[in-house]
């Protein structure tokens, strides 16, 4: 009885352990996830997400830059609805539009929307844009409202959002906002000269 008891009881530990030693190693691999994922997210000093940049443009005006400004926007999101507030005179032009973010891109499974700001300050031969402010929301709160891309933990906490797809999020924001960022360097690019003289 003793000499089985010493068996079960060695068998139990050898089970527990190799139990304790996945769970430490799927703990360990989701941290360095998480880290990555926010890694990914540039911040500012007030540690707030902020992609910027300033651009050069040396064979373009502050006019023509703004022009291309506003046809890129008109074009790329399908309406001059997501500009929220503009001056020419200043060079500035304020949107705020989202992208829609999945918890599963091969399922095509949608785990709602990131809203984001982006401010153009436009100069003769330069421009910079700043996009800040990115907020997960889900309004069929299938996943839950993740709030800030900043928080480390979502709002509606990881009881309703996991933490896997809190970091699939993050990583496709990531993803997304450069996607913007290239779009809109081509079209800020444009000159004169690249119109279809076929008329």
């Amino acid at each position: 009885m003793i000499i089985n008891s010493t068996i079960e009881f060695l068998i139990l530990h050898k089970t527990l352990k190799s139990i304790l030693m996945k769970q430490l190693l799927f703990a360990c691999l989701l941290i360095a996830s998480t880290g990555n994922a926010q890694e990914a997210l540039p911040k500012d000093n007030n540690d707030e997400i902020v992609f910027a940049e300033v651009v050069e443009a040396k064979a373009l005006s502050k006019g023509e830059l703004y022009a291309n400004a506003k046809a890129w926007i008109s074009t790329y999101y399908k309406s001059s609805r997501v500009i929220n507030g503009e001056d020419d005179l200043d060079g500035t032009i304020n949107c705020k539009s989202m992208f829609q973010v999945f918890s599963d891109v091969s399922k095509g499974k949608k785990a709602g929307f990131v809203n984001y700001q982006m401010d153009l300050f436009i100069k003769d031969n330069r421009y910079k844009y700043e996009i800040y402010a990115l907020k997960h929301v889900d309004h069929t709160d299938q996943v839950g409202s993740g709030g800030k891309l900043e928080n480390a933990i979502p709002y509606c906490g990881f009881k309703k959002l996991k933490e896997e797809t809190w970091i699939v999020i993050k990583e496709q924001s990531s993803d997304n906002i450069n996607e913007i960022i290239t779009a809109l360097k081509k079209g800020m690019a444009f000159t004169e000269g690249e119109k279809n003289d076929n008329w």
